[in-house]
Parts: structure tokens; sequence; C-alpha cells
């Protein structure tokens, strides 16, 4: 069951940066509004990581984007709506009802879409969005790289697809990847390449 609606927005930051007054103007004169999916873990990961994924979201919002996520209040998944929210930013969280029932439903989103599956929210987050972003994360996120990988390599969607290799994360990902082309199961030129960013900065020119 899909339902959609809106929800007030306060919020408290206990693993991340301190929030500053929320800035209410963040339209980009000229520039195309996009819902930006990210992609992360519910685990609290590294202090660099966090805070990484805090101001990922403060870009995204200062970029006069909608934040499209997971919904969870933990980890790199509050950090980013965290972020988002501090810049004013829109913020959709597509998110599991048993999540809801476990009580780890983030509070900052201003749209609110209820699914029942893990798969059901995947296949929102990728027919909704422009630009997919993956901070670190674990399975579920290669999970959600993969789909998106998949459906672009299929001509099923047009979108880019921007990896944050933070020291090195997505390396390992990157070899597999190129020995899957050399052995023939990934074309080579690959119409779904991903972009491998080192740094926010790099990530900023996407948006």
């Amino acid at each position: 069951m899909r339902k959609a609606y809106n929800t007030p927005a306060p919020f408290a930051n206990k693993t991340c940066a301190r929030l500053p007054s929320p800035r209410l103007d963040n339209t980009i004169i000229g520039m195309k509004h996009m819902n930006i999916c990210v992609f992360c873990g519910a685990s609290d990961g590294t202090p660099d990581h966090r805070e990484k994924a805090f101001e990922l979201g403060k870009m995204i919002a200062s970029h006069g984007h909608r934040l499209v996520y997971g919904g969870s209040d933990r980890g790199l998944m509050g950090c980013v709506a965290r972020g988002a929210k501090s810049e004013g930013g829109s913020i959709t969280s597509i998110i599991p009802l048993f999540f809801q029932r476990e009580g780890i439903e983030d509070p900052h989103s201003d749209t609110k879409i209820d699914v029942e599956t893990m798969g059901e929210r995947k296949k929102n987050m990728i027919d909704m969005c422009d630009l997919f972003i993956a901070l670190p994360g674990g399975i579920g996120t290669l999970d959600e790289i993969g789909d998106v990988l998949t459906t672009v390599g299929l001509g099923h969607k047009e979108a880019k697809t921007i990896l944050c290799d933070f020291e090195g994360f997505y390396s390992s990902f990157a070899d597999i990847i190129l020995t899957m082309k050399k052995h023939g199961y990934i074309p080579d030129p690959w119409n779904a390449e991903p972009i491998y960013a080192k740094s926010l900065d790099e990530i900023a020119a996407y948006l």
C-alpha cells in the first residue's frame, strides 16, 4: 500500500554537526530542480562519513533540489536528512511500514510515502528521482546501487549515479565492474557507468 502525506518537521541532532537556523529560500534561478535520491547506511559508520552525509544534505538543499531518501532517523540516513533540513530543504521519505513499527522513522520529511516492502521503497525511489547519490553503506546500499545501474543500463531510465568514493570506499566496487567488463558481462563503454566522486566538491559539479 502506498500512502503519501505531509508531516511536521521538528528535528534534533545527536550524532551529526550542530544545526544552524534553517534557510527558507533555497531557490536557484535558472536551474532545474531535481529529485535527488541518496542511498546510504542506517548505521552510524564513521564520524567523517556522518559529517559528509550532513554536508551532502545541506548541499542538495542549498542548490534548490529535493532530497529523497529511505526515511530512517538512524546513521547516515538521519544525518543527510538533518543536513537538508538545516538549509530549509524539501525532503521526501519513502519508508516501509515495519520501520515505523520499530520506531525508527525520521521526523524531518515534509512528504512521506508509506510502502510495504524494501523492494517497493526502492522502486518508488528509482521512478521518482533524477539523480542518484550513494554515500557509504552496507548490503542494502549495494542492492540499491545495483538496481539503479541495471535500470539505467537496460535503457529504462536516463540518470547519473554518483558513488561517494571517500577514502576509496567504493574502489572494490569499481574493481568488480572492471572484472565484469573484462569477462564480457558488462559492455564497455557502458551507458550506466557510475561516477566515482572523491569529495563533496566533485559531487557539487552535478547539482
